[in-house]
C-alpha cells in the first residue's frame, strides 16, 4: 500500500506524502476484571445502559504511543482497516484514543485532526488510488454498533454463563 501511495504522490507531483503504518489488530477491549467493586459484571457499567469501559491492550501500549506521535505531525488521519464490523470498530477505537487529549491523544497539537475512512476490498494500484481519491468522512456507526454489543454479550454470557455450565458439564467429563 505504502508503494502504491508513494507512486501515486510521484505521478501526480503531489505536494504531501502519506505514511502508512498498521494498528495490528485491535488495540482496545473491555477489561477481564472489574474496574471498580460496584461494577457487576467485568467492564460494563449494568446501572448505565450496558456501557463499556475499554483499556488499551497492555501488548498494544506501545504501538498506540507510537501512533499518536505520528497522528501528531500528521495534516490527515486516513483509516483503513477491514470492511466488516471488526475493522469498522477497530477504526473507531483509534479514532478515540487519537483523538482524546485527555489520554495523551494528538501529541503537540492544539486542532482537531481531520480523519477519514476508506474502504478497498484488494490491494491493487486502482482500488487504493480510487478510495483515497474517494473517502468518506465518518465511521458505519451501525457496524461499531454491532461490534460493541456482539462484545458485551460475549462478556455477560462468558461471565455469567460460562461458570454454571463448566459446574454442569466439568463433572461428567
Amino acid at each position: 500500500i505504502s508503494k502504491i501511495l508513494q507512486q501515486h504522490v510521484q505521478d501526480q507531483s503531489l505536494d504531501y506524502d502519506f505514511v502508512v503504518t498498521s494498528c495490528m489488530g485491535h488495540i482496545r477491549n473491555i477489561p477481564q476484571k472489574k474496574t471498580h467493586k460496584n461494577q457487576t459484571i467485568a467492564g460494563i457499567e449494568l446501572d448505565q445502559g450496558y456501557k463499556p469501559t475499554y483499556e488499551i491492550l497492555p501488548e498494544k501500549k506501545q504501538l498506540v504511543e507510537d501512533l499518536k506521535e505520528l497522528s501528531g505531525e500528521a495534516q490527515q488521519l486516513i483509516l483503513a482497516t477491514d470492511d466488516d464490523r471488526e475493522g469498522e470498530a477497530m477504526a473507531w477505537h483509534l479514532l478515540e484514543v487519537l483523538m482524546d487529549k485527555d489520554e495523551g491523544g494528538l501529541t503537540g497539537r492544539s486542532e482537531q485532526l481531520p480523519s477519514l475512512r476508506v474502504r478497498f476490498t484488494e490491494i491493487t494500484a486502482k482500488a487504493i488510488v480510487n478510495c483515497i481519491q474517494n473517502p468518506e468522512t465518518s465511521l458505519r456507526d451501525g457496524l461499531v454498533h454491532a461490534q460493541e454489543t456482539r462484545r458485551i454479550l460475549d462478556r455477560l454470557a462468558g461471565f455469567t454463563v460460562s461458570p454454571v455450565l463448566w459446574k454442569k458439564i466439568a463433572p461428567g467429563l
